[in-house]
C-alpha cells in the first residue's frame, strides 16, 4: 500500500513533468537558444540542419538498394 506522501510526490512530479513538456516545443534552434540563454555560435547540433549538421540518409534494410 502506498503512503499519502508517495501519492503526493508522484502527483507533484507528474505535474512538473507536464509543465516542462508543455513549454518544450520550439519553431527553431534559434528560438530554443534564445529562450534558454544558450550560445550556439560555432556549434553544430546532431540532426539539426539549421546548425549546419549534415544529416546522413537512413540505411535501407529492405535490400532493394537505390
Amino acid at each position: 500500500m502506498h503512503s499519502t506522501v508517495d501519492v503526493r510526490s508522484l502527483r507533484s512530479d507528474t505535474q512538473e513533468q507536464i509543465r516542462r513538456n508543455s513549454v518544450g516545443r520550439f519553431g527553431s534552434l534559434d528560438e530554443f537558444a534564445r529562450r534558454h540563454s544558450l550560445d550556439t555560435k560555432g556549434r553544430i547540433f546532431a540532426h539539426c540542419r539549421e546548425s549546419g549538421d549534415i544529416v546522413e540518409p537512413k540505411i535501407d534494410l529492405s535490400g532493394k538498394g537505390n
